[in-house]
């Protein structure tokens, strides 16, 4: 099974990436702002990450949860 990994998944565009995705048989890994939409994220079947992307300490520390993790394709929404 293919994974993509969706950030700003959250809301609008990404959030309807996951759940189109994730209906398609993806392993959906995704991320979030804040713990509402982490859940709503993992609700559709996505592994859901906090992230804001303009703190490279959090960037780094995905870094570090997804190490060795294949990822097929990333979507930088």
């Amino acid at each position: 099974m293919p994974t993509v990994l969706i950030t700003g998944a959250g809301r609008g565009l990404g959030l309807e990436l996951v759940r189109q995705c994730a209906a398609d048989g993806w392993n959906v890994l995704g991320t979030v702002r804040n713990e509402v939409s982490r859940k709503a994220l993992q609700a559709l079947g996505a592994r859901a990450f906090l992230l804001d992307v303009t703190d490279f300490n959090a960037v780094r520390k995905l870094g570090e949860q997804l190490r060795g993790e294949a990822i097929d394709v990333l979507i930088c929404n």
